[in-house]
């Protein structure tokens, strides 16, 4: 992910990077299993309201 996210930002893209060490793929499906779900969804939901729509 780390270098995905490098080509959208050398390509112009705002990009804000969290690694959530250990999560296994999906995890923010399973809030209550994988303790770090909430902040994840809590920061994701942050950046999307703060973001602007784009048509």
């Amino acid at each position: 992910m780390v270098r995905y996210a490098e080509a959208l930002r050398a390509a112009g893209v705002p990009v804000r990077f969290t690694e959530y060490v250990g999560m296994p793929h999906g995890y923010l499906s399973l809030p209550t299993v994988c303790r770090s779900a909430p902040q994840a969804l809590h920061e994701v939901s942050t950046e999307l309201r703060h973001r602007p729509a784009t048509p």
